[in-house]
C-alpha cells in the first residue's frame, strides 16, 4: 500500500483521479513556478504559503473521509512534505541535476523510514 490514498469517492470514479493528478498538480506547479519570488525572504513567504495551501486541502480531504493514510504517514508529515517540496520544485526549475540526488535520498530515507516493502 501507498503512504496515502484518496478515499472512496475518487477510487469509484477513477476519472477524478485522473484529472487530479493530470490538471491540478501540474497547473498549481506551474503557478508556483510563474510567481516565484526573487529575494530570499519573500521565497520563505511564498512556500510557506503554498506549503499551508496544499495542507490545508490535504487536511479538508482527510476530514471529509476523501483522503487516507497507511504506514504511520500523517498530517505532519505531509506538511514537512511540502515544506521540502515547494523548495525544491524551484530549485529543479533552475538546476534540475542538483536535485536528482537530493530526491533519490530522500526517497530512500521514507522507503526505510516507513518500512515500506518493495515487494509484494
Amino acid at each position: 500500500t501507498p503512504l496515502w490514498g484518496y478515499g472512496k469517492l475518487i477510487e469509484r470514479y477513477k476519472v477524478l483521479e485522473i484529472v487530479t493528478m493530470i490538471l491540478m498538480y501540474p497547473s498549481t506547479v506551474i503557478l508556483y513556478l510563474t510567481y516565484y519570488p526573487k529575494s530570499i525572504g519573500r521565497q520563505a513567504v511564498y512556500i510557506l504559503l503554498w506549503a499551508a495551501i496544499y495542507t490545508v486541502i490535504e487536511l479538508i480531504s482527510y476530514l471529509t473521509n476523501q483522503f487516507n493514510y497507511y504506514h504511520g504517514w500523517n498530517i505532519w508529515y505531509s506538511i514537512l512534505f511540502n515544506l521540502g517540496m515547494f523548495p525544491l520544485l524551484a530549485l529543479h526549475y533552475k538546476k534540475p541535476l542538483a536535485v536528482w540526488p537530493i530526491s533519490a535520498a530522500l526517497c530512500f530515507l521514507v522507503l526505510w523510514w516507513f518500512r515500506i516493502p518493495l515487494a509484494r
